[in-house]
């Protein structure tokens, strides 16, 4: 069992590589200014004002000063098809659970702000026991591989991907999430095969994003992904919604297109 509150507070803050390094420095200066004086002191209003309390070794994905990635269980109700006993068919709609997924980030300055987002049902991180697939294609690998260190309940992938086409030697990739972000970060085009475990999970979705290695549940899940990574400073071009439809390249595939 991986225990998802040792996911650490910056897993989100440094997961973007194409970010300049002095503007991380800067916007990290910021928020750890934060998290010394104004987060300690929203956890006392919080404690004061609804008797909650906020364990001393948890605390939000922080990407800015006062603003955090929090943790939603995405609930869709869709149309689904039934039989009746005399075989004709139905629809009725059904909610349909796709586990907990990250919210953008959300402004939380004060306690006030933060009570509103966890009485709506937002969580610091998402509870163990959950999809643990789900949360491992949303958290960027480098924050897993640590979870997987401290708890030494998982070996290293059996993965290994390298590239030696920047002139400063060999770098190695031990998981193909990591490799993407690396050929995404230099504008270059793979060098390996899509590895077989992440076509079946392109298969298995509704929109997918090849530049980030995720799925998504919904058109409206894909859209905010696509507003989330040009939101990025120094983002590439991402291609639109439209063309991460799982459906439509698997047509064009199939097509000899």
């Amino acid at each position: 069992m991986i225990d998802m509150e040792l996911l650490p507070w910056n897993s989100f803050f440094d997961s973007d590589e194409r970010v300049a390094p002095a503007v991380k420095e800067s916007t990290l200066r910021h928020i750890n200014a934060f998290r010394e004086i104004e987060w300690p002191n929203m956890k006392r209003e919080l404690m004061k004002s609804s008797n909650w309390e906020v364990p001393d070794n948890l605390e939000p994905h922080w990407v800015e000063s006062g603003r955090a990635v929090f943790w939603q269980k995405l609930v869709i109700r869709q149309p689904a098809t039934h039989k009746n006993d005399d075989g004709g068919e139905y629809r009725v709609l059904e909610d349909v659970d796709y586990g907990w997924h990250p919210t953008s980030g959300l402004p939380v300055g004060n306690a006030s702000q933060l009570q509103q987002y966890l009485e709506k049902g937002l969580r610091f991180r998402p509870p163990s026991g959950v999809d643990v697939e789900i949360v491992k294609s949303a958290v960027p690998s480098e924050a897993f591989e640590m979870i997987l260190s401290e708890q030494e309940e998982e070996e290293r992938p059996a993965e290994k991907y390298e590239c030696r086409r920047h002139g400063y030697g060999l770098k190695v990739f031990y998981t193909w999430k990591t490799y993407i972000k690396h050929c995404d970060r230099f504008r270059e085009e793979a060098e390996y095969e899509i590895p077989d475990y992440v076509m079946e999970m392109v298969a298995d979705s509704i929109y997918y994003c090849f530049q980030h290695n995720k799925s998504f549940p919904t058109y409206r899940a894909a859209v905010q992904h696509v507003k989330d990574a040009q939101r990025q400073p120094g983002a590439l071009k991402h291609a639109p919604a439209t063309a991460m439809e799982v459906a439509r390249f698997l047509k064009t595939d199939g097509q000899g297109g």
